[in-house]
């Protein structure tokens, strides 16, 4: 589901000083047919990075390149990238040794060269017509430094399931709205996001502590919606490939550690010191990590998890938490799971989140009941 956002234009908005200064950047004119980077960082992928450069090869948009760094593999990608290489120019392929993904998504973008950048991961495949579609949005949007779309997850073996995701996608100024919302925008992950270069090049090369680092493109969308207006569309051009060995599976958000809780803490304080850069400190100011519902939700659901008597990662009370929350019927939820006995507090929390029809339908009545 799209939404569409829309603000009052910069400098009719008085709810704060330097608030004028709030606005989308302007963006020169793309060239007729401008280069598309494709940045691949690649680990230990070769089984699945042969689909992603073969996807890229069947391209209906031809003026790219794919820079794929390698990071201190130790199966046969290397020898799968060469191979693709040597068979196309447009293929570039560079080698580290193993630092992370942040630090090779570095090293591909400093030796890129187009106009536009998009995220590829190496075990993932673009649909054919994925670049084409992505320089038509920013030719249709010259405003917009940011372009999304849904992904359709992917088995290991390839096969298609559950349902596009992200579910909810926004588009147009999103800066005024996700300064009020502690810097949360929903979007795409990694393969379903392309930028404008001049939009993210001041955040390059990223440095970000380790507990992050598998958010890049979280970072990248997430500071970048405070200065330049979104695209999106609800056709899926990636497909998303969900495995044992890649960092978001499917049952992730069941199990928030600690870490994960202070992965949001550190992602404000980017986006804030981003700001800060930008805007100066008074906008900066402007974002609380309070006003994030996510964070609050990770605490209740690491409560739920874990049991009351572990309490909890942070010295909040049960109803301050559920306080913070926006809606009222997520409010009267949480207070019914967590008057539950411990263990069938677990219970109900995984129930509440699971992806099965069934329960996704039962979820349905039982929010029309409280």
């Amino acid at each position: 589901m799209i939404q569409e956002t829309h603000h009052q234009p910069a400098g009719e908005n008085q709810a704060g000083p330097g608030r004028r200064d709030f606005a989308p950047m302007r963006l020169d004119a793309l060239p007729d047919q401008p280069l598309v980077s494709v940045l691949i960082p690649s680990y230990n992928y070769g089984r699945y990075i042969w689909m992603t450069l073969q996807s890229l090869l069947d391209q209906t948009y031809s003026n790219f390149e794919a820079i794929v760094c390698d990071d201190g593999s130790s199966d046969n990608s290397i020898e799968v990238i060469q191979k693709y290489a040597a068979r196309d120019s447009r293929i570039k392929f560079l080698a580290k040794e193993h630092g992370g993904i942040t630090s090779t998504t570095n090293v591909a973008y400093a030796n890129s060269k187009g106009e536009i950048i998009s995220l590829l991961d190496s075990d993932d495949v673009f649909k054919s017509s994925k670049l084409e579609k992505v320089v038509a949005a920013f030719r249709n949007n010259p405003r917009s430094g940011v372009f999304m779309h849904r992904v359709q997850t992917i088995s290991a073996a390839g096969q298609p399931f559950g349902q596009p995701r992200p579910r909810d996608l926004e588009q147009g100024w999103l800066g005024p709205s996700a300064l009020r919302r502690g810097g949360h925008t929903p979007y795409a992950p990694g393969p379903g996001l392309s930028f404008r270069r001049e939009v993210i090049s001041g955040l390059f090369p990223m440095c970000l502590p380790a507990s992050v680092a598998h958010a890049t493109d979280g970072y990248l969308v997430r500071c970048a919606q405070f200065i330049t207006e979104i695209s999106v569309t609800d056709e899926c051009l990636t497909e998303y490939r969900i495995h044992g060995g890649n960092t978001c599976g499917l049952n992730r958000h069941l199990f928030p550690p600690k870490s994960d809780i202070e992965a949001t803490e550190i992602s404000v304080s980017l986006q804030k010191d981003f700001l800060r850069r930008v805007y100066g400190s008074e906008l900066a100011e402007m974002l609380r990590l309070e006003d994030r519902s996510g964070y609050w939700q990770g605490l209740l659901a690491y409560r739920a998890l874990h049991g009351k008597t572990a309490g909890t990662v942070r010295p909040f009370s049960v109803e301050e938490m559920i306080g913070h929350l926006g809606n009222r019927q997520e409010r009267r939820i949480w207070r019914l799971i967590l008057k539950l006995p411990d263990p069938l507090t677990k219970q109900a929390y995984c129930f509440w989140h699971g992806s099965s029809a069934w329960q996704r339908a039962i979820r349905s009545v039982f929010r029309r009941w409280v």
